[in-house]
């Protein structure tokens, strides 16, 4: 079982996980899933709920200028756009826990890959074509030799 791909239910189930019918509407949001996989999601979400007293420092991990941003007793070190993470998943689950680090470190690879895919757009890309000519090698010997050669051509 992947649980990314329960991400959105799991997102969705976590505002809820105080409410009394808390397994009825679980069994609702994953009808046809087998008990394990609830299970698992269950746990899941009680995992993320955790309070978390880890500080993010990701100037390291960016090139954005970061920002001293405190948040109860903790201090982080975050960009504009990741301070706003942070805040909408704090938001979401109450307090700062397990799920509001990892929601900010996701956005981070997430914007990292986007840039690497941009940058690969960006680069022109190498075709190879082989030309191909056929040499004998003796009269007296049918034999022929494929000399191949690679050129590359730069779009």
């Amino acid at each position: 079982m992947d649980l990314k791909d329960y991400k959105l239910q799991i997102k969705e189930l976590i505002p809820l996980r105080h409410s009394p019918d808390f397994n009825e509407l679980l069994n609702k949001i994953l009808f046809g899933e087998n008990n394990s996989d609830k299970f698992i999601i269950k746990m899941e979400i009680n995992r993320l709920a955790k309070p978390c007293v880890r500080i993010i420092d990701i100037r390291d991990k960016v090139t954005e200028p970061c920002v001293q941003f405190q948040q109860d007793s903790l201090t982080h070190y975050l960009t504009k756009e990741t301070i706003k993470v942070l805040q909408k998943n704090i938001k979401l689950y109450g307090l700062y826990t397990v799920g509001a680090f990892e929601a900010v470190h996701e956005f981070i690879a997430n914007k990292k890959n986007i840039q690497n895919t941009q940058l690969n757009k960006a680069k022109p890309k190498l075709i190879k074509e082989e030309q191909c000519e056929l040499l004998p090698l003796s009269q007296k010997i049918n034999v022929v030799l494929h000399v191949c050669s690679l050129f590359l051509i730069s779009k």
